[in-house]
C-alpha cells in the first residue's frame, strides 16, 4: 500500500476499496506506521496514535490489528497488536546484517504464519520468532537497495 521509498502505488478508490471490502473479511491486518496513516487519513507518530490507529482499524472488520513499530523512532521496534479488546507489546532490537533484505524487520508477513491460525500474542510472538527473524537473517541480495525476504529459509537444504 505504502512502498518503503514512500511512493503510494494505490489510489484513493483502492484504498476505500480496501477499507470497505477487505477489512471486514482480514483475520489479521498488519499494516506499518504509513499504511496505517493511509487507511485512516491520520497522523500515526507515536506509540499512543498507533494505539489509536489500532482501535479504529479493529472498528472497520479485522479480528485484530498489528501495528507494526519499523517506522517510528525508537531504539527498539516495537510491534502493537490489539484483539479489540486489549493491547499486547512485542519489543525486539532492530536487525543489523549485512543482507539487502530490509524490507520486514518487524512483524511484516505475520498473518501468513501462525498469526493467521492464532490472532494473539502467541500467534504473533510465533510468527516474529520462527518465521520474520529467520526470513530476515537468509534474505537474499539481489540487485541493489531494498532486497527480499527469504520465505523458503526454513526449508531449504543446509548448504
Amino acid at each position: 500500500m505504502v512502498a518503503k521509498s514512500g511512493d503510494v502505488p494505490l489510489t484513493e478508490p483502492a484504498v476505500e476499496a480496501i477499507r470497505r471490502s477487505l477489512l471486514p473479511l482480514a483475520a489479521v491486518l498488519t499494516p506499518n506506521r504509513p499504511e496505517a496513516e493511509r487507511l485512516l487519513g491520520l497522523s500515526v507518530s507515536n506509540r499512543d496514535e498507533a494505539r489509536d490507529a489500532a482501535r479504529r482499524l479493529v472498528d472497520l472488520g479485522p479480528r485484530a490489528v498489528v501495528v507494526k513499530g519499523g517506522h517510528f523512532d525508537e531504539a527498539d521496534i516495537v510491534d502493537l497488536l490489539y484483539d479489540g479488546s486489549t493491547f499486547h507489546e512485542f519489543r525486539h532490537p532492530r536487525l543489523q546484517h549485512a543482507s539487502h533484505a530490509r524490507h520486514g524487520l518487524h512483524l511484516r508477513r505475520g498473518d501468513r504464519g501462525a498469526a493467521r491460525a492464532r490472532p494473539d500474542t502467541s500467534g504473533c510472538r510465533a510468527a516474529r520468532d520462527r518465521y520474520v527473524e529467520g526470513a530476515i537473517a537468509h534474505g537474499l541480495a539481489i540487485g541493489s537497495g531494498q532486497g527480499p525476504l527469504d520465505h523458503f529459509w526454513a526449508v531449504r537444504p543446509a548448504e
